[in-house]
């Protein structure tokens, strides 16, 4: 039994290298980004096996699907997007559940900033003077 969760623990920490090597690899590239870090997200849910977690997160996809690309515009956000998952997938292993919730809460609320702030750059951008085609007379 111990050995069981051992076993399991050991597993699940070469799977999330692995997808973290994959997100440190395409940390440069904003769509690389994207899509590895949703499969790290993927793969912690799978772990987790929450139930009510997962039915949650399946009734949200396709409002994150749809931001998610917001939050992976700037290189900035995604070297700080590496480094929490890099603390998310420490802590697994760990079995630190607590410190494992709080990096992701971390993580959550740092994407969600950087969404809102990028969000807010691109409204302005179209409803800025030059979007709408008006001229100012002098």
């Amino acid at each position: 039994p111990t050995s069981d969760i051992a076993a399991g623990m050991y597993a699940y920490t070469g799977v999330l290298t692995a997808l973290l090597q994959r997100n440190e690899a395409l940390a440069g590239l904003a769509a690389g980004a994207m899509e590895s870090g949703h499969a790290i997200h993927i793969e912690i849910e799978r772990i987790a096996d929450h139930v009510w977690a997962s039915g949650v997160l399946a009734q949200i996809e396709g409002q994150l699907a749809r931001y998610r690309r917001f939050s992976n515009a700037s290189p900035d956000r995604r070297t700080s997007a590496l480094a929490e998952h890099r603390g998310i997938v420490e802590a697994i292993p760990a079995a630190d559940p607590a410190q494992a919730g709080a990096r992701a809460e971390e993580h959550v609320l740092a994407a969600h900033r950087a969404t809102v702030a990028q969000l807010e750059v691109s409204l302005d951008q179209s409803t800025g003077p030059a979007a709408s085609g008006s001229r100012h007379r002098t």
